[in-house]
């Protein structure tokens, strides 16, 4: 019987407990060690956090868990042959290269760092070291986008001619001392809510070769709100577009939805506030419920990750590039909602 890949998550918040929670619904994967700045209370079991999706982690064993206070100390846990970063942006790179150093793979949130300049350097270093390391870019995992995807791809209903993904919520009022709500920490929503919607238009419909964008926030200079055109000029008729904020009051809750028109039907889903089906509206009128894969995109893109890992290999499916090349877009987005929306060449 092969032994199970042991993971030890560095961060225990939203996100920390996401990943433990999905990993348990893995098989030949578990969680062995844990870094927390709060160790007492998981030892407890009376650790809670709050985030948009996912309820709380309950039927967690947390007493069956090396638990370290330090990063350090979990990396270099002989009981640990994963890294598993959940911790908050800042930390993702120096968090990386300490596996790096412990020569163990690594799996990390997104975004990979603020700049694309922190996400090449750690990217580059793993690939000069020949050790996997895999980026959490869960749309690409997500049932619906999967799916949404194969249609799009197929060509069955004929070329798209609008899309539009949109992704909100309220402020993210559950970040330790409020780093989210920090620019300069996170790059606020236009960067830590808005890479996953930029990620998947790239990973639809390739890199496009400008974007326009415009963006407001409550402050000067944190732009919680931002839309952008993504524009390719082999196609410059057809329009794909992406709204992303965390603007709403908190009872607006959390919501991500998307509408793709193509020549012959209308694809439509959305979360708003929880799952809806994935619709294909045909010309005829006729509408229909389309299946969907089964688990989440966190079970499911760690999932993909311990085959990679059993296998040495980086994933096909969301090379650690991918949250480069996010970045990069989403800073001409940035420089172009600067300029009241002037399109801003990708790679300018």
């Amino acid at each position: 019987m092969t032994q199970p890949i042991r993971i030890g998550i560095c961060g225990l918040g939203f996100m920390g407990l996401t990943h433990w929670r999905a990993i348990t619904a893995i098989r030949g994967a578990e969680v062995t060690a844990v870094s927390t700045s709060r160790p007492d209370l998981v030892r407890s079991g009376k650790f809670t956090t709050r985030g948009n999706i996912g309820g709380p982690a309950s039927g967690l064993n947390y007493r069956s868990v090396n638990v370290h206070e330090r990063v350090e100390d979990l990396v270099r846990d002989p009981d640990v042959d994963v890294i598993d970063i959940t911790l908050p942006t800042p930390l993702h790179e120096p968090t990386a290269m300490l596996a790096l150093k412990a020569g163990k793979p690594a799996i990390c949130e997104k975004p990979l760092a603020v700049s694309s300049r922190g996400a090449e350097r750690i990217v580059r270093a793993f690939r000069e070291a020949h050790i996997p390391f895999f980026v959490a870019h869960c749309i690409r995992f997500w049932p619906a986008y999967v799916a949404a995807r194969k249609i799009v791809m197929g060509g069955k209903y004929g070329r798209v001619l609008y899309a539009g993904f949109t992704r909100l919520a309220g402020a993210p009022g559950w970040s330790r001392n409020g780093w989210m709500n920090k620019a300069k920490l996170s790059g606020a929503a236009a960067i830590d809510l808005h890479v996953h919607d930029t990620d998947f238009v790239q990973y639809l419909f390739g890199i496009p070769d400008a974007v326009s964008s415009h963006a407001t926030g409550p402050k000067r200079g944190q732009l919680d709100q931002i839309v952008t055109a993504y524009l390719y000029n082999r196609q410059p008729s057809r329009l794909i577009m992406a709204e992303s904020g965390w603007l709403s009051a908190s009872g607006f809750g959390f919501t991500m939805r998307f509408r793709i028109e193509m020549e012959k039907a209308t694809m439509t889903f959305g979360w708003d506030p929880k799952p809806g089906d994935l619709l294909l509206h045909m010309r005829s009128g006729k509408t229909l419920s389309l299946p969907l894969p089964s688990g989440d995109g966190y079970t499911r893109e760690l999932a993909h990750f311990m085959d990679c890992i059993r296998k040495g290999d980086q994933s096909p499916l969301a090379p650690p590039e991918c949250a480069v090349e996010a970045l990069r877009t989403m800073e001409m987005e940035l420089r172009s909602a600067k300029r009241h929306g002037k399109p801003v060449r990708v790679g300018s």
